[in-house]
């Protein structure tokens, strides 16, 4: 089984299978005014930014790389590329660098997430988490924006009319909000004939304060006597945001309530003003509402939070009948009402789902039989079909599954398919998200299925998409993917398991919409009487649940459970004990809570320490320039680490839970790869942008450890974090205090409580998930620090996959009179296997186009060794090979039989990571055999 991901703007996904790894991030800073350290204004990359390499590939993104593009790829600029991030910061590493050592040194350690800020009273009341609405209306159905408890309604233009004097129509509301304590800054309605004076209010705002940190609502309401929000480029471009095709849709097909906007506008410091927003574009009436929440982070501050999740299954259901000749394949899209279903008789092939970017709502699902009477002609088909969706439709998700009929068609693609016709089609999905190597391979190996979730671009997009989306390639193989949205509202895979995931149930309550839910009652004088007895705050205990991230509850409930009552006129002793059961009992439930929030971030907490040995051990291998920058990403440190965790417990593939262990498993793995991607949204920037999770960013290789540290810090505080939603909503606290962990046993279970209940297990928890965390560390040092010393020799196109030394292989890849046909590589030293990749691409490039496309495989293939950069007819410039013990701790199968995390290897897939380093000339070389 394989599992291959990566993205390019929007695929926040985790891929469960070795080293299917990718993700993005952020450099630390300096800490401004505000206390929250600056880590987004720099080196923030283009959501296409491809580092210098020439649009083909993602530089060290473990197999998020457009796997050789024609050799078109320039890959690295000798790793010094600085892509906007001036170089110059600090990185809030302030006195850790190793100064003293010419610019080579350890790659030190800095802290970017405190430990959170002590609230405001504001804040206290607020609560932890807030949700808002973009287009709600007040009970006399005005139109307005609704955060929390509080309706903020659109201001009339005159009079009660949401039309101005001169008859024009009410277009847009913006709300600016506090993000301290979200109270209101500034709440105007702008009608068709004002909305050029929205920028330039936005603008005037932002240059009323020298500090500020507000977030903006401007939302477009599906009411009467409004009109349709059309002027969407002319008012919103000036405010620095620019729609991507993926997001457009036709201006003449608009409706009301088309359109919303929630952005994070921060000043600080003199420093430049970072603007970041999340947008929601439909061409349906009310269908960019958002409907979301501000969750307060680490700084202080309330920040956008998605709390909408859909999971695809690739294979819900497979099943053949013998009698019949006929498998059928069913597709789950979130509800089973949403299901696609296709049955196909006497033949193999792919099915092709289609589903709406906004609302994952299928919208059409098609079959291909490309192993059958008319392989060839519907192969054509599915390409053009492919090619067409992707123009009319850009931005909607698609899902390919295969369908094989183990009764004579057992492989998907008919070996007589022309070359050309299935060349064109391996391209077509590499459009939208697929790889052709994985998805050329599968078609040609009998048994093997192929299944792929991506989305569709304009074609006139430039950026490639190989490898962006996410698949899984096997027997039986299935993927189950979680999406969630992105910057642009837009469906994108952010967590993916080649098994069902199961139900994550303290993510799955704790981002519920507060239910204000009223708290038992007691009598509020004897509760107050207790509070002053037990030194807690007087006003309201219940608000200390969540305030309290520290408090020992059950000392509180033994000191309560001591107290007796005592005459007064304002309670009576029924009143005191009932308030005082009531207490001690919500006492010793806020500790276990507390508890095993505390357990879940265990792992993560300890890794952290741990951290700084494990840089300082790779970077002792490479010659690292602690100056010299490398890449980073939030997201592709979860990935590594849910891969990482995932292959250390033997995580396989299978079409059903197999087992009680592999359900831990998967059940642990839900469970970080979610608490990894919340931290990358909630804690990537600790300026609190909202900048989106897939941004990929250039620092310095000496921040680098720093980044992963903040990464496991806000991990560990993302559990906090839900713990303190759910202890400040009463119905959220009864739901998981009610919680059975015997009935939890079963990780399948509807509750999803498994790891939750299992929290304090040492080694069904604790273990793997600290470990793995390591491990994934690690994988971040070597891939963002190898391309420093280490470098890719791409082939010429081969169909020979043999490189042994003697006969044919690299010593009979020559690059002139130079080495007397000795080879570049050497004339007698094989070269190790290890360090090799091949990919299947099929160009075309030596076979004719008619000629049966199995006949004879094409292959690219990609070399690691030293990097050289002086002329390749030197005969100083011979490839030096990777040492040994780098690329079996690089790329060696995880153990899956003693999780030590210095034990065996990383489990780097080479194949996906090999050709993303930076690319060495070899101008003149060929092969001198055919």
């Amino acid at each position: 089984m394989v599992i291959t991901r990566a993205r390019r703007l929007a695929a926040v996904m985790v891929a469960l299978a070795l080293g299917a790894q990718a993700m993005v991030g952020t450099p630390a800073g300096a800490v401004p005014k505000d206390g929250m350290p600056d880590t987004a204004k720099n080196g923030r990359s283009n959501s296409d930014q491809n580092n210098g390499n020439n649009g083909n590939q993602n530089n060290g993104n473990n197999g998020n790389q457009n796997n050789g593009n024609n050799g078109n790829q320039n890959n690295g600029n000798n790793g010094n590329q600085n892509n906007g991030n001036n170089g110059n910061q600090n990185n809030g590493n302030n006195g850790n660098q190793n100064s003293g050592n010419n610019g080579k040194g350890p790659v030190r350690l800095g802290s970017t997430t405190p430990p959170r800020k002590t609230l405001t009273a504001a804040q206290g009341e607020t609560g932890p988490s807030v949700a808002f609405d973009t287009m709600a209306v007040d009970g006399n159905g005005r139109p307005g924006i609704r955060i929390g408890k509080s309706f903020e309604p659109a201001p009339y233009l005159s009079g009660t009319s949401y039309s101005d004097a001169a008859g024009a129509q009410a277009e847009w509301q913006m709300l600016v909000l506090n993000a301290q304590d979200l109270t209101v800054v500034l709440n105007r309605s702008y009608s068709t004939a004002t909305a050029p004076n929205l920028p330039k209010d936005f603008q005037s705002l932002i240059d009323s304060r020298a500090d500020l940190n507000y977030r903006v609502i401007i939302t477009n309401h599906p009411t009467a006597g409004w009109a349709v929000g059309e002027g969407l480029l002319s008012t919103f471009e000036p405010l620095g945001y620019t729609f991507p095709n993926a997001a457009r849709f036709r201006t003449d097909s608009l409706a009301h309530g088309d359109f919303s906007m929630v952005g994070s506008v921060i000043k600080s410091g003199g420093q430049p003003v970072q603007k970041n927003f999340q947008t929601k574009w439909s061409d349906k009436l009310e269908g960019g509402r958002i409907q979301a929440q501000f969750m307060l982070n680490s700084w202080g501050n309330y920040t956008y939070m998605s709390n909408q999740f859909v999971t695809v299954d690739t294979r819900s259901a497979y099943d053949c009948d013998s009698s019949l000749g006929t498998c059928t394949v069913r597709i789950r899209a979130g509800s089973p009402t949403n299901d696609g279903v296709w049955s196909m008789k006497g033949g193999a092939g792919y099915v092709v789902a289609r589903y709406d970017k906004l609302t994952m709502e299928r919208t059409g699902i098609s079959a291909f039989v490309t192993n059958g009477p008319d392989s060839n002609n519907q192969a054509v088909a599915m390409t053009k079909a492919l090619a067409g969706l992707s123009k009319d439709h850009p931005g909607d998700v698609v899902v390919v599954s295969s369908i094989r009929n183990p009764e004579g068609h057992n492989v998907t693609v008919a070996r007589d398919v022309r070359y050309d016709t299935m060349s064109a089609l391996a391209n077509q999905i590499a459009a939208i998200g697929g790889s052709r190597d994985q998805f050329n391979r599968a078609a040609a190996t009998e048994g093997a299925d192929y299944n792929l979730v991506g989305w569709f671009d304009d074609p006139s997009a430039k950026s490639p998409r190989e490898g962006t989306g996410v698949e899984n390639v096997g027997a039986d193989a299935r993927l189950s993917v979680e999406m969630s949205l992105n910057s642009e509202s837009l469906f994108r895979p952010s967590v993916g398991s080649p098994i069902p995931l199961p139900v994550d149930g303290l993510r799955e309550v704790s981002y519920r919409p507060n239910s204000n839910e009223p708290w038992p009652e007691v009598n509020t004088a004897a509760m107050a009487d207790i509070a002053r007895r037990l030194n807690l705050p007087q006003t309201d205990i219940r608000q200390a649940y969540w305030r309290l991230a520290d408090h020992h509850w059950a000392d509180d409930s033994a000191r309560l459970a001591r107290q007796k009552y005592v005459p007064t006129t304002a309670y009576t002793e029924t009143e005191f004990n009932r308030t005082k059961q009531v207490l001690e009992d919500e006492f010793t439930k806020v500790q276990v809570i507390r508890d095993k929030a505390a357990a879940l971030g265990k792992p993560y907490e300890q890794a952290t320490a741990e951290t700084q040995n494990v840089a300082n051990n790779v970077a002792k291998q490479i010659a690292v320039d602690k100056n010299t920058n490398v890449q980073w990403s939030w997201m592709k440190f979860g990935d590594q680490l849910v891969g990482s965790l995932g292959s250390l417990m033997g995580f396989g593939n299978a079409t059903k839970w197999a087992n009680q262990a592999t359900k831990l498993v998967a059940a642990t793995v839900a469970g970080a790869s979610r608490s990894i991607s919340a931290a990358s949204a909630m804690g990537q920037y600790g300026k609190d942008t909202n900048v989106p999770t897939y941004e990929q960013i250039s620092i310095k290789a000496a921040d680098l450890s720093g980044q992963v540290q903040a990464a496991l810090t806000e991990t560990r505080a993302g559990v906090n974090r839900q713990a303190d939603m759910i202890l400040a909503d009463h119905a959220k606290f009864a739901i998981v205090s009610n919680w059975s962990c015997t009935a939890a046993d079963d990780p399948a279970s509807p509750e999803g409580s498994w790891t939750w209940c299992h929290a304090e297990d040492i080694p069904d928890y604790f273990r793997p998930t600290h470990s793995a965390a390591l491990r994934s560390a690690e994988r971040v040092f070597w891939t963002g620090l190898a391309p420093l010393e280490f470098g890719v020799y791409q082939l010429d196109v081969s169909t020979n996959t043999d490189l042994k030394w003697y006969g044919y292989g690299l010593k009979d890849y020559n690059c002139g009179s130079m080495f007397w046909n000795s080879g570049i590589f050497g004339d007698s030293a094989e070269w190790p296997e290890e360090t090799v990749a091949r990919l299947q691409l099929n160009n075309g490039e030596l076979s004719p186009k008619n000629q049966p496309w199995m006949a004879r495989p094409e292959y690219q293939i990609y070399v690691m060794g030293k990097i050289k950069y002086s002329s390749p007819w030197s005969a100083t410039n011979t490839p030096q090979q990777v040492p040994a013990s780098i690329y079996h701790r690089m790329f060696d199968p995880i153990s899956t039989a003693d999780l030590t995390p210095a034990t065996g290897g990383l489990g780097i897939r080479a194949d996906k990571y090999i050709p993303t380093l930076p690319h060495n000339p070899l101008h003149g070389c060929y092969w001198s055999k055919p």
